[in-house]
């Protein structure tokens, strides 16, 4: 009985192998030649055109590379069409040749960036017509803190939607939130190499957790990215050099920085951060062991103790930036939290902190041994999360940038913005944000619903000890 049995396997497994022949023979496919594909999206936004345009250059500058190649799917504003129809008119898709850039008006001046459909259809689309080994998506335009903008997936497109400034287009008036993202990639059924939002605030914890899922990478900043964006001749030469991803953003992100910081202002923080989501999960895991012992630690604080308004105090009572004039990006009363920006037109919108510096600084000042202890936890996660980092102009007590965290006050939290959005569909961030990933591991939203801030001094009394007081 054994041995026809063995005799039996013996013949299904030279079927197997006689049809699994046949099968290679008619249907091998050959491993792409070109190392990266890299497709940017975006739109001049109403004032980003001649950078869009700049930046497009400096891909044609570097020249043509089988083993780079790029093209961009991307609109220029309602105003700078009108003068340039032929040029810019429409949506326009550029493509890296030989012969430079080519440039083709694909779709109209309406077309729809937000709607998750077109952005998974340009990524399943460029990647049968430049295939690749790896696949870069680049974000363009503007960008913003997870805010209230940030509104669920909609039905109702191509209706107007209200959602946040990622890629704001002034044609339709509309922009793609982080769900719109998430759901274009997820629709795509592309695993990218990177995702790349070259612009501003973005690079926060929620944003990168909500895609961890779709990219192996994501690359960008969380102060404010420089209105000419990224190096985009020293992109196409980092991958054209280097066949591995790391390796190239290792010459990428720091020469980068270094352009910037050549080129802004003194009083300009920049930095420009790559994550590798393969380690988002642990470090995550990390920040709800924090977030569960802080939310203890200020439960258990005694109404009007030196403790309770040490706490306050050093949750922030904000300083005005002489300079600028608004919500310094770097400072709290208490030198806590390290701020990437905090005003949007001259309003206190939102708040984006530095995620490792907030939770080492705030355990440390309040003498609390467990949470110290839990954030050097979570920095040995982040030194695998974060492998690549370049930073300038940052202040001197900042010895490391991380990526962002929303930090503010109740009242901002839990406000009823749909008397000044009535077309939102969501009227507080207390019941959008814990719509996220990482929300749901977290439960960060707790402390943020329940972050009164009081203004506390500190004065020394007579034997030298520090004495904290509201004001």
């Amino acid at each position: 009985m054994r041995k026809k049995f063995r005799f039996f396997l013996f013949l299904l497994a030279a079927c197997t192998t006689l049809v699994a022949c046949s099968d290679d023979e008619d249907d091998v496919v050959s491993e792409p030649e070109a190392d990266y594909t890299v497709m940017l999206y975006g739109c001049g936004g109403g004032n980003l055109d001649d950078a869009l345009a700049y930046n497009l250059a400096q891909v044609e500058a570097y020249g043509y590379t089988p083993r780079v190649q790029f093209t961009a799917k991307v609109k220029f504003s309602a105003g700078v069409q009108k003068g340039d129809e032929e040029n810019r008119g429409g949506t326009r898709l550029y493509t890296l040749t030989e012969d430079g850039l080519t440039n083709d008006c694909v779709d109209s001046q309406g077309f729809r960036l937000d709607d998750p459909q077109n952005i998974a259809d340009y990524i399943v689309e460029t990647t049968k017509r430049l295939p690749a080994k790896h696949y870069i998506l680049v974000l363009w335009n503007h960008g913003y803190d997870f805010f209230i903008f940030d509104q669920p997936v909609s039905t109702a497109y191509p209706e107007k939607v209200v959602t946040r400034e990622l890629v704001y287009d002034d044609n339709t008036g509309e922009a793609i939130s982080i769900f719109e993202l998430e759901e274009g990639l997820k629709r795509s059924g592309i695993k990218l190499g990177m995702v790349y939002w070259d612009v501003c605030t973005m690079n926060m914890i929620e944003n990168i957790y909500q895609v961890k899922d779709y990219t192996d990478y994501v690359l960008g900043s969380g102060h404010l990215t420089p209105e000419l964006g990224g190096n985009y001749a020293q992109l196409m030469h980092a991958l054209d050099t280097h066949s591995d991803l790391l390796e190239a953003m290792k010459e990428y992100v720091p020469a980068t920085v270094t352009l910037w910081n050549n080129t802004m202002g003194i009083y300009d923080s920049k930095d420009l951060t790559l994550c590798d989501v393969n380690y988002a999960d642990e470090a995550v895991q990390y920040i709800k062991e924090y977030v569960d012992a802080l939310t203890k630690l200020r439960g258990e604080l005694e109404p009007g103790s030196q403790n309770e308004l040490k706490f306050h105090y050093l949750n922030g009572t904000d300083m005005i930036d002489s300079h600028s004039g608004r919500k310094a990006h770097y400072y709290s009363e208490g030198g806590i939290l390290y701020y990437y920006y905090d005003a949007c037109d001259g309003m206190n919108y939102a708040s984006s902190v530095d995620l490792y510096s907030a939770f080492t600084r705030l355990g440390n000042k309040m003498l609390n041994g467990y949470l110290s202890g839990l954030a050097t936890r979570l920095r040995i996660s982040m030194d695998k999360m974060l492998p690549v980092s370049s930073c300038a102009g940052v202040p001197d007590y900042i010895d490391r940038i991380s990526i962002g965290l929303l930090w503010m006050d109740k009242a901002d939290f839990t406000f009823d913005y749909s008397s000044n959005l009535p077309d939102i569909v969501v009227p507080s961030l207390d019941k959008l944000y814990p719509m996220l990933k990482f929300d749901k591991v977290t439960g960060w939203s707790r402390f943020l619903k329940e972050n009164v801030r009081k203004n506390v001094g500190v004065r020394l009394d007579g034997t030298g000890s520090y004495v904290y007081y509201e004001k």
